[in-house]
């Protein structure tokens, strides 16, 4: 059980890793940094 543990964490911390820039950091823009709510309720303009 611990072994599947770590096989799980491995794969979570190599997810992310992905996503991050050379230095490790990352920032979520465009529609990732709405809520579904806001983005929904925003006009076609504002959307882009």
């Amino acid at each position: 059980m611990r072994s599947l543990s770590m096989v799980l964490v491995a794969g979570l911390e190599s997810a992310t890793a992905q996503a991050a820039d050379p230095n490790g950091k990352f920032q979520i823009v465009g529609a990732g940094a709405l809520s579904c709510e806001k983005y929904l309720g925003a006009t076609e303009q504002q959307r882009v």
